[in-house]
């Protein structure tokens, strides 16, 4: 490599948190959907699950998108 660094493997956190804000919007839009296919809660274990699921990526997508619109109010 002659002293150079191959910079193509670096861990970009940004990119990993678009991707993971990314992640949190798909599961909203589409557990509507997944839970009218599979039908209602036939127990309390699993609507605590799909309750949780629906809490956990409303947090991450809606947190991240508030993160991503103060930083760029700080750049400008």
């Amino acid at each position: 490599m002659d002293g150079q660094t191959d910079n193509s493997d670096d861990f970009d956190v940004e990119e990993a948190l678009g991707w993971a804000e990314f992640c949190g919007w798909s599961a909203l839009v589409m557990t509507p959907i997944i839970w009218w296919l599979q039908g209602p809660s036939v127990s309390t274990d699993q609507y605590v699950v799909r309750c949780s699921l629906i809490v956990i990526s409303c947090v991450v997508a809606v947190g991240l998108r508030i993160r991503n619109v103060m930083k760029r109010k700080k750049a400008s």
